[in-house]
Formats: C-alpha cells, sequence, structure tokens
C-alpha cells in the first residue's frame, strides 16, 4: 500500500519502486535509521547512521577519468582515487602529502606471477623479486643477498679514461698501457667503492704486466700517500674507497 504525509521537516512515503520495474524488486527500502538501495530484491547499498555501506559481492566501478574523493576539504579534494581515463588500464592514488599503507603481517605488491615485493612486518623486512635498479643511493642499515650480485662492470679500452663515482667495478684492456684518472670526491662520497682490475685483451702481449695501468687521483687529492698506484702484474688490481675531501685510500689489492 503506498502512502504519504508530512511530519516536521520530511514528507513520510513507503518504500519506493519504479514503473518500469516489472517485478518490484529494485527500489528504495526505508528501514529504521536506515535506508537500502535494493537490486534483484536485495539491497546493493545501505546508509545506516553516519555510515554507508556495500553489500557483499558488490563492486564498485569508476569509468574513466572518475574520482574516488576522501578529503572534501579543503575544496578541491587533496585525497582521491582516480582511473586515468586514458586507455592504459592505471590507477592513480594520490594522497598530496602521506600515503600510509597499514597492515598487521605484510604489504605485497603483486604481479599477475606472484608476488614481487613484499614488506613482512612480522620479521622486520622487505623482500624484492627482481633486480633493484637505481641511479640513486640505496641505503640501509643491513642488507642481505640472497641470490646472486651483478655489479656495474666498465671495460675501458681507452687512454686517459676519466673515472667517474657512478662507476663500480672497471676492467681496463691492456694491449696497450691504460692511464685512469679518478673523480675529484667530497665528503658526501665517502663510502664509494671503485675496483679497477686487469682486463686483459686479444694481443699476445696483453696484460698490466707489459702495459701498466697508471690510476691518477684527482688534482690536490691522493690515492693513500701518494697522488697514484700503477697496476704492474699480470691480473692485478685494487680496490679503492672514498674517504672523504683528501681522496681515495687502498682496502685491498692483487700483485701477482
Amino acid at each position: 500500500m503506498s502512502y504519504k504525509y508530512s511530519s516536521g521537516n520530511y514528507q513520510i512515503i513507503g518504500d519506493l519502486s519504479g514503473s518500469d520495474d516489472s517485478n518490484r524488486d529494485t527500489g528504495i527500502d526505508f528501514e529504521e535509521n536506515e535506508i537500502n538501495l535494493v537490486s534483484g530484491g536485495s539491497a546493493v547499498l545501505s546508509i545506516s547512521g553516519s555510515d554507508v555501506y556495500l553489500a557483499n559481492g558488490s563492486n564498485l566501478y569508476l569509468d574513466g577519468g572518475s574520482n574516488l574523493y576522501f578529503d572534501s576539504t579543503p575544496s578541491p579534494a587533496s585525497v582521491f582515487i582516480s582511473e586515468v581515463g586514458d586507455g592504459s588500464n592505471s590507477l592513480n592514488i594520490d594522497a598530496n602529502n602521506v600515503l600510509y599503507l597499514t597492515a598487521d603481517e605484510s604489504v605485497r605488491i603483486v604481479a599477475t606471477d606472484g608476488t614481487k615485493v613484499k614488506f613482512d612486518f612480522n620479521n622486520n623486512v622487505a623482500e624484492v623479486e627482481m633486480p633493484l635498479s637505481s641511479s640513486n643511493t640505496i641505503e640501509g642499515g643491513t642488507f642481505v643477498n640472497n641470490g646472486g650480485r651483478k655489479a656495474n662492470l666498465e671495460y675501458v679500452t681507452s687512454t686517459p679514461y676519466s673515472v667517474s663515482t657512478s662507476h663500480h667495478m672497471i676492467a681496463v684492456n691492456t694491449d696497450s698501457a691504460k692511464t685512469l684518472t679518478l673523480p675529484s670526491v667530497s665528503n658526501s662520497d665517502a663510502g664509494v667503492v671503485l675496483i679497477i682490475m686487469d682486463g686483459f685483451g686479444g694481443g699476445a702481449s696483453a696484460g698490466a704486466n707489459n702495459n701498466n695501468i697508471t690510476i691518477n687521483a684527482a688534482s690536490g687529492q691522493g690515492i693513500g700517500a701518494n697522488s697514484s698506484y700503477t697496476i704492474n702484474t699480470m691480473g692485478g688490481s685494487v680496490s679503492l674507497v672514498a674517504l672523504d675531501s683528501n681522496g681515495w685510500i687502498i682496502f685491498n689489492k692483487i700483485t701477482s
């Protein structure tokens, strides 16, 4: 039975159903302090008190370029989820200042072939199941590598050659003598490691024992107490670490 009357600021009506709904199972259901949007006889969206509920098994779709806002003050809203409407199937989460992901045990980033990154809060570790690549410094108190390790290896064939702090391992072709100049370093470069080695070559006389590798420090800096270091043994190498603005120190070398 349909009815309506006015009370206070509200018009009192019964549940609503559209005339185009032949089954009369889609409409608005009014309950005590609750409003339900009903489809096919089941409540899909419910408003109860100050809360909004989406029924189990229901989905909320954002069409291309649509936004879901979480912060209405100030306007425009600064926290939102956006379906990027560029045909790329992309989702943008914009938290403006800080995005918090909270979980008791773990947070995982998953691709179609499995977990790629796992933040394990039980054991307080981050597990990465793919190569790490960055042009910036990656820092941490302890770094545990349970697999293989691949270092940046530069093969030098020209002379003179200018080394940079972005290098790590340098294999020098010794078909002929070579001269390398180390980069000028400051206190902020402390800890940069360079490993320079005899990379041999294709000639019969290749080798640092025949064709020395001379390593010069930048002007005003040193390699230990000297301004240069020479690799003059076959298969020789030297490992250097930037100490401070004074230059480099040797922490390991192979001389035979």
